[in-house]
């Protein structure tokens, strides 16, 4: 069969296409991309800029000093951090939508799986463990970057730790 006539016959009579079962489903499907895509885009901006608000309210807090940041060695142990776990959340979060997208091509009209249901109800756990993930990592990748030991300098150490869980929280929310 010509793709032409495949196309035609997987439109119904107002124009709205439809999915495998006949059922309109083209048109959500593409709502969901689009709303996945705005989705992650949040997410990983929120994930990107909890991080340059915790190192910019780190500098103005006097917890670190511009030299720390200028460090080449620290520069790149951050700025890895941070893409690897950009990215790791892209991944991950870009296929949220794949029960919803599934759903919508096969069994539309019909509840969610119990499987499809504990995947979205676990968004909130992994959303803020990504945010964790970075909050507690990055004053320990400084102090590494930095070469400077933890136990000699806890206090400081401490301090920072608590104003990465602050800023990711309030970036988060």
């Amino acid at each position: 069969m010509p793709l032409s006539i495949v196309a035609y016959e997987q439109r119904n009579c107002h124009g709205k296409t439809l999915n495998s079962d006949g059922v309109p489903g083209g048109i959500m499907l593409s709502e969901l991309k689009n709303i996945r895509v705005r989705f992650t885009a949040l997410i990983i901006t929120g994930l990107l800029l909890a991080s340059m608000a915790g190192l910019a309210s780190a500098l103005l807090f006097g917890l670190i000093t511009t030299a720390d940041l200028q460090n080449l060695r620290a520069q790149t142990i951050l700025a890895s951090f941070a893409g690897i776990t950009a990215l790791w959340a892209l991944i991950h979060f870009s296929m949220y939508f794949s029960p919803l997208s599934d759903w919508v091509q096969h069994r539309h009209g019909t509840a969610l799986a119990a499987r499809q249901q504990r995947w979205l109800a676990r968004f909130s756990r992994d959303y803020w463990g990504f945010f964790l993930l970075y909050a507690l990592a990055t004053p320990a990748l400084l102090f590494f970057a930095l070469q400077k030991p933890i136990g000699a300098s806890l206090d400081p150490f401490l301090q920072l730790l608590l104003l990465q869980l602050s800023v990711a929280l309030l970036v988060g929310l």
